[in-house]
């Protein structure tokens, strides 16, 4: 007799309905049995899941649920360095970067990057402190320190105005894509060296500008390519960016702290509302999660 499994999902909020994944994993699979919970002490519940072999996961982090038997696949936050190193070591494209060091001179790195460069926070979220600037102006500053240090990072030039691609993956699964196109209310970026002129976006995602579905497969298998190197995290926000230039495509961040599960987050909701989209119709996304989860609980629940 198969033995029955438990699978765990953790809603960090509760506008998500992970209660809906949760029936379709049961309707899919009768040997596992789903539930949702929130991120709390459960003792007496956690002696009953250890009854039998479980996966617990979670978009983002844990801090008080605890399982006293199972796999736990639970989201991370991660510095950008940190992401970006791992991405590399998987064979991942991402544009050449380094760490700004207060104890070197960093002049000979930066121009190996070109003539600009972008700037960004080693810890900030949702395009905060990222600008662009020429490489021969990037050097340390004390206010770094607080941000985990700053990134220096080549410069994709995107287009007129700045694009970026969000691919939302579970265990690699894509589960929907994105393309992103800043506000027009600014003049058009004609070439790679106006981008400096008048404090441009460098961000493609800031409020004003447009979301549209997208599967283009180059974007696509990168997104999966890039899910691959953090295999125990569950859901990623994978940010990538193509130079029209070059015709090269990289990936930013996986975004592998979570906060991004945005078919029903408010968010999300707000998106697809103002911009006619509906991501979970593109690749029937909530089904194919519960799909997921029903293939990762059999592979993964101990």
């Amino acid at each position: 007799m198969t033995t029955r499994k438990h699978l765990v999902i953790v809603a960090y909020r509760r506008d998500l309905e992970f209660e809906r994944i949760a029936r379709l994993v049961e309707e899919q699979a009768p040997d596992i049995r789903a539930s949702v919970v929130r991120d709390r002490r459960m003792y007496l519940r956690a002696l009953g899941w250890a009854r039998r072999p479980t996966l617990l996961f979670s978009v983002t982090p844990l801090h008080n649920l605890r399982l006293l038997r199972g796999t736990v696949c639970q989201g991370r936050r991660c510095s950008k360095a940190e992401e970006l190193s791992i991405l590399e070591s998987a064979g991942v494209p991402v544009p050449r970067w380094f760490l700004l060091d207060r104890d070197r001179d960093v002049s000979a790195e930066s121009a190996a990057l070109g003539t600009y460069v972008v700037v960004k926070p080693n810890t900030a979220y949702r395009g905060k402190q990222v600008r662009i600037m020429r490489s021969s102006r990037t050097r340390w500053k004390p206010q770094y320190e607080a941000d985990g240090g700053h990134i220096v990072q080549e410069f994709y030039y995107t287009g007129r105005w700045p694009v970026a691609y969000r691919v939302t993956t579970l265990f690699g699964r894509v589960l929907f894509c994105a393309r992103t196109e800043s506000t027009h209310e600014k003049p058009q970026l004609a070439h790679r060296e106006d981008w400096l002129d008048g404090g441009r976006p460098v961000t493609a995602n800031k409020r004003g500008g447009t979301w549209t579905l997208s599967d283009k497969e180059e974007v696509l298998e990168l997104a999966r390519q890039a899910a691959r190197a953090f295999p125990d995290i569950g859901v990623l926000g994978i940010d990538i960016v193509q130079d029209i230039e070059t015709g090269k495509y990289a990936v930013l961040e996986v975004n592998a702290v979570g906060h991004t599960w945005h078919f029903t987050s408010e968010r999300g909701r707000s998106v697809q509302r103002d911009h006619g989209i509906d991501f979970e119709s593109q690749f029937d996304g909530i089904r194919l999660a519960a799909r997921v989860l029903v293939d990762e609980t059999r592979r993964r629940a101990t």
